[in-house]
């Protein structure tokens, strides 16, 4: 991790040493300025070449030290180790949940076409039916990032009956402990989408879906975060190791 203090006290040392370059050369130059300048006048010349006053050098100096610095910056920036940029996007640990509606225009929507056409380059595809749920799921082959998760799924409800709401619950294992990321609630719809990411640390996601008759007992639900009196339940977990 990088020391704001050790990059604060390098920006001061920096800006020091500048105004200090800056200070001695015009210094100097003022002194062999004023010089040449009496000189010429002792021994009457008032033509030939001019000299460029003080205050142009010092613009002079400032462009010259701001150039170096943009060249110094732009070379470091263009050869750093884009590895740890990756590492750090993987230490990314997120669930993230929409109804079919939700997904059009969020950062996910472009996974949308992958469960109508059974596709998605760079993930392997599994896909059962449980019950009365039908789901996709695609699981990432290599690494990934905030933009492209570790895992993307699709959850239909393919049963009969009719429903007024529905509750999601995401739980995250990372073997010692299991934690809830996260819930959601609100009116049915045409499948729910899931997609999420996992640090070092965490091995697996359990997603739970319930859906409600009743709305009143879907946000007692939602108020206990714990799914009671549901009418029909889709749980699963994923694994990523």
């Amino acid at each position: 991790m990088v020391n704001p203090i050790g990059i604060i006290s390098l920006t001061v040392l920096l800006i020091l040493g500048i105004i200090l370059v800056v200070g001695i050369t015009l210094i100097v130059y003022k002194v062999i300025y004023n010089f040449v300048i009496k000189k010429r006048l002792s021994q009457g010349i008032v033509d030939g070449r001019q000299w460029p006053s003080p205050k142009s050098v010092l613009i002079s100096v400032f462009a010259v030290i701001l150039l170096i610095i943009i060249v110094v910056f732009s070379i470091g920036f263009f050869n750093q180790d884009t590895s740890s940029i990756k590492t750090n996007y993987n230490m990314v640990c997120n669930v993230v949940t929409h109804t079919s509606d939700e997904l059009d225009g969020t950062a996910m929507g472009i996974y949308k076409n992958a469960y109508s056409t059974g596709k998605l380059s760079g993930y392997t595809k599994q896909e059962k039916t449980k019950g009365n749920f039908h789901y996709v799921c695609f699981k990432s082959d290599d690494g990934y990032d905030a933009l492209h998760p570790a895992f993307v799924m699709f959850v239909e409800y393919i049963g009969s009956d009719e429903f007024e709401g529905y509750m999601d619950i995401s739980s995250i294992d990372s073997g010692a402990d299991s934690w809830v990321y996260g819930s959601s609630c609100g009116e049915i719809s045409d499948y729910y989408f899931v997609a999420g990411n996992f640090d070092y640390d965490a091995t697996s996601c359990t997603y739970t879906l319930g859906l409600f008759n009743n709305y009143s007992e879907l946000e007692k639900a939602y108020d206990n975060q714990i799914l009671e009196n549901v009418d029909e339940v889709f749980e699963i977990t994923i694994d990523m190791n």
